[in-house]
């Protein structure tokens, strides 16, 4: 839900689809497409992926038909009430109303939300805003709806699974300043008439900020604003594979030397060892770039990766947002 472009169907769905087209069709070919009558908005983001010889055709619109008359005949045509496909990892169901049905097919299958249970248990590990969903966690979503036999199986493999310390970086650089986004960027044939008319530009217009590519490229400091977030860079260290037990005594261990506080997130949901334990060696301020470090303890699913270029931001950053040396936090034993 915090990624930004939502490519879950561009990659799983638009890409396989272009590469069969471009395999098996040649020439001009109708595509049709299931979008019901609500949903005329990304009928019309549909159309502007224009492909040569496409031509999308939106039946259930030009019907006016919606889901519920859509389910109506398929169970009047073949006898069945026709079941939703199932993403169990899908982060959108709170945000298109359909939670109740989501949830029910988690009850249905287990096994399959418990991956997803899992998944969302190690990235909100590495990063507390990290739910599977916008205001809530899966955990507690399952907790809410009952589903007991999701959340055993879900402790069940926390507890099998291997797990690691992980030394987690981050890299905050300032936002983009309003006074760069009025007067750098992309300008409309208004605005650059204005500038050749009068020998000088004025600030952007409404029109100018809905044209593409809209990222500077000066980057003079006006252009940030050091109260904004901008960009997060991240790196990951993953510092051996342990059972679960071991991982956390490592991390207490390293909590215990001086100057050092373990941190403990309790459990979304009571009687299950859901919580967090994390160590921060290295506090971000409150203005931007800003730097922090922690390690924390967590399935061992994450590999060790970084940004292009992560070390030069962390020094840089770090330099510019720290007038203390660099934090004296040794690796993790983990032996």
């Amino acid at each position: 839900m915090y990624g930004g472009a939502r490519l879950c169907s561009v990659h799983s769905k638009g890409e396989p689809l272009d590469l069969w087209f471009e395999l098996y069709l040649t020439g001009s070919y109708r595509h049709i497409i299931g979008f019901e009558a609500g949903e005329t908005g990304r009928a019309r983001v549909d159309t502007s992926y224009g492909k040569t010889g496409r031509n999308p055709w939106y039946p259930l619109i030009n019907w006016g038909w919606d889901r519920p008359k859509l389910l109506a005949y398929l169970q009047q045509r073949f006898g069945v009430v026709w079941p939703k496909s199932y993403c169990w990892a899908c982060p959108y169901p709170t945000s298109s109303g359909s939670l109740p049905d989501h949830m029910a097919r988690a009850e249905r299958f287990p096994e399959q939300i418990v991956e997803a249970a899992l998944l969302e248990y190690t990235a909100q590990a590495l990063n507390p805003l990290f739910t599977l969903y916008a205001n809530s966690s899966l955990r507690h979503q399952l907790h809410l709806a009952g589903n007991t036999r999701a959340l055993d199986l879900l402790a069940a493999r926390l507890d099998s699974e291997p797990w690691s310390v992980y030394e987690v970086r981050r890299v905050l650089t300032p936002g983009r300043s309003a006074w760069c986004r009025s007067w750098h960027g992309p300008r409309c044939a208004a605005c650059l008439a204005y500038e050749q008319q009068h020998g000088e530009p004025r600030p952007r217009c409404k029109a100018c900020r809905g044209l593409p590519k809209q990222s500077c490229t000066r980057r003079v400091p006006d252009c940030y604003d050091d109260k904004k977030k901008g960009t997060v860079w991240r790196s990951v260290r993953r510092l051996g594979g342990l059972p679960r037990h071991v991982a956390k005594a490592s991390l207490d261990r390293f909590a215990a030397a001086p100057g050092r506080e373990l941190e403990h997130t309790a459990s979304v949901v009571d009687g299950y060892a859901f919580g967090f334990d994390r160590v921060v060696t290295l506090q971000r301020g409150e203005r931007f770039p800003a730097v922090e470090r922690q390690f924390v303890a967590a399935p061992a699913s994450v590999p060790t990766k970084a940004r292009d270029g992560f070390e030069t931001a962390w020094r840089s950053a770090r330099a510019a947002a720290l007038s203390a040396p660099a934090p004296g936090a040794a690796l993790l034993p983990v032996a």
